[in-house]
């Protein structure tokens, strides 16, 4: 009896401690040549994200050799949907425009920024950033 009792006070603790602890968040670099969309390689970071499927906390473009669309890029994007799995990013679908994104500073309101990752024509990765607000090049008259 005393055996039975002090197994479930500690399954009791141990379901505390493992409930309590805190969530992992995961930032990723990218870089990618821009060809569709004014040229340029650029590069960035995605911020916050965790295991399993949700929204990055912050999308920023670090740097962008033509030099446009530098900076932030969550604020109220059109979409944000990233899934991590084992720590790894396996699907993504990110959309901001750049007029309508009432970014957080340091702001951008000049450019799109798009990733996505569904098959669409054989291409499963495709990433843009272009000068123009509401417009991206994606290789596919089928992406608009």
């Amino acid at each position: 009896m005393f055996k039975s009792s002090w197994i479930v006070t500690l399954g009791t603790a141990v379901t505390l401690s493992v409930t309590s602890l805190p969530a992992i968040a995961f930032n990723f670099g990218f870089t990618f040549n821009n060809e569709l969309n004014s040229g340029g390689t650029v590069t960035g970071v995605v911020r916050g994200l965790e295991e399993g499927t949700g929204a990055a906390s912050s999308v920023e473009v670090l740097t962008n050799t033509t030099g446009f669309g530098i900076g932030e890029y969550v604020g109220r994007p059109e979409k944000n949907i990233w899934t991590v799995l084992d720590g790894e990013i396996i699907e993504f679908d990110f959309l901001a425009f750049g007029l309508s994104n009432r970014n957080t500073p340091p702001a951008v309101t000049d450019s799109t920024l798009f990733f996505g990752s569904s098959e669409i024509l054989g291409a499963s990765f495709r990433a843009g950033i272009n000068l123009e607000p509401n417009v991206i090049g994606t290789g596919s008259t089928a992406v608009s």
